[in-house]
């Protein structure tokens, strides 16, 4: 093991990364098959393998505002009060369990504060079977929490339709796809067409490790998480695009154009591995102060966006250039058997020869 980092160290004379591309393929397979098991195990409980926002599946808030008998205690505190009131409702001599959704919105300061507390519908009502549930549980709240004075205290109760979702979905689609074209024909056009399928197989593995960290940590999923998805594709498209093009710089030198293929993409991301290192992180550090001391909703923001910037690095250095490499030594020696009329094998020194010809 101390070999293997030695090998993929910057600082060693003896910088071999591509030559272990596929040993590092195999790491990020670590947290997606983490994610899976915990999505099989949440799905057996009945719940959403994901934990999709009301934005996707719909759903119904109470909010809360100015509730004085909670005054002086932090909104989680008044958020876990109000979520036991909801916990321990029954509807027509029934309690159904409704399950509060984790977060809340902190809405206003001063009297005009309030929160607002979302929940999931329940199994089998329709939405006018939910909204009488609503209209019964903004009652019995109005009496749990105020018993006794209603004056200048509201409850209000609110429903989402889920029906948004399927064109949030669809839009995100083709808002992926769009840029995953556009890409190509750029990288095709600037660079080569292998180096776009390969970037846009990197991207791919960014926006996986994201949904895995969701998955992981049951982050909610709502509309913003769409924001996070193309921000993190957007970052990580600047990266593979810097590396791509000290490649095309370093195939030109007179010194290196004996040299292999794996050799110049080695050399290649030595000397942008810095770079990337120090924007990222410094982009990373920056948003992690929202992390740290912003409110739920904008942790929830952050901290997959995080997540998704780290997943660039490592896409950016391991998985990108490897795929590239491994791509346009395969074709090279396709083209030279397709040209070889006995038929006869090449070696893996003559594809790379091939490979730093052709491009």
């Amino acid at each position: 093991m101390k070999k293997f980092f030695n090998k993929i160290n910057p600082h060693n004379k003896e910088f071999r990364l591509i030559e272990h591309r596929r040993t590092l393929f195999l790491t990020p397979f670590i947290p997606i098959l983490i994610a899976m098991v915990v999505m099989i195990i949440v799905g057996f409980t009945g719940r959403y393998p994901l934990n999709l926002g009301m934005d996707f599946v719909g759903g119904y808030s109470i909010t809360v505002e100015h509730s004085q008998m909670t005054q002086g205690e932090t909104d989680r505190e008044k958020f876990n009060y109000i979520r036991s009131r909801i916990e321990g409702f029954e509807f027509e001599g029934t309690n159904y369990n409704i399950s509060v959704r984790n977060n809340f919105l902190r809405q206003g300061e001063g009297d005009n504060a309030s929160l607002r507390i979302n929940f999931r519908p329940v199994a089998g009502f329709d939405d006018a079977r939910m909204l009488q549930l609503n209209a019964a549980l903004r009652d019995y709240l109005q009496r749990e929490l105020f018993p006794t004075t209603f004056d200048g205290y509201v409850i209000q109760g609110d429903s989402v339709s889920a029906t948004i979702s399927s064109e949030l979905i669809r839009n995100t689609i083709i808002a992926i796809i769009v840029i995953s074209i556009l890409l190509l024909i750029y990288i095709a056009w600037r660079f080569q067409f292998l180096q776009g399928v390969a970037t846009i197989i990197g991207l791919l593995h960014d926006v996986i490790i994201v949904f895995a960290f969701m998955a992981i940590t049951r982050m909610e999923i709502g509309a913003t998480f769409i924001a996070v998805l193309l921000t993190v594709v957007g970052y990580s498209i600047n990266d593979n695009i810097i590396v791509f093009d000290r490649v095309r710089e370093n195939q030109k030198n007179l010194m290196l154009k004996d040299k292999s293929l794996a050799y110049i993409t080695n050399l290649s991301i030595k000397e942008t591995l810095t770079r990337t290192l120090v924007t990222t992180l410094t982009t990373i550090v920056s948003i992690a102060v929202l992390a740290i001391f912003g409110v739920p909703s904008v942790r929830i923001f952050v901290a997959p966006i995080i997540v998704g910037f780290a997943a660039g690095i490592f896409s950016t250095t391991f998985i990108t250039p490897g795929i590239w490499v491994g791509l346009a030594e395969t074709w090279a020696g396709y083209k030279k058997k397709k040209q070889n009329k006995g038929g006869q094998p090449i070696s893996k020194k003559q594809k790379t020869a091939i490979a730093v010809s052709e491009s």
